[in-house]
């Protein structure tokens, strides 16, 4: 279990580290911030495995750069 506990750590310090410079830069038209991939990105993944298609996911990356209302992706 010490392992996903450092791997969380990791990921809020990332967080943070990516958030923050979103709020400086948001009034200048910029958006700064994390894509959190928490699934297997490919056609078919091993089994057991969750997945998402690599087109599903730069589809849902590419509505959150052009609507550029959310400051986080999380693909799940």
């Amino acid at each position: 279990m010490t392992s996903f506990g450092a791997l969380n750590t990791a990921q809020i310090v990332t967080r943070s580290l990516a958030l923050n410079p979103h709020q400086a830069v948001q009034p200048e038209g910029l958006f700064v911030g994390p894509i959190a991939i928490g699934v297997f990105i490919g056609i078919v993944a091993p089994q057991g495995w969750p997945h998402r298609s690599p087109a599903a996911t730069a589809d849902a990356t590419w509505e959150v750069h052009a609507a550029r209302n959310e400051r986080e992706l999380v693909i799940s």
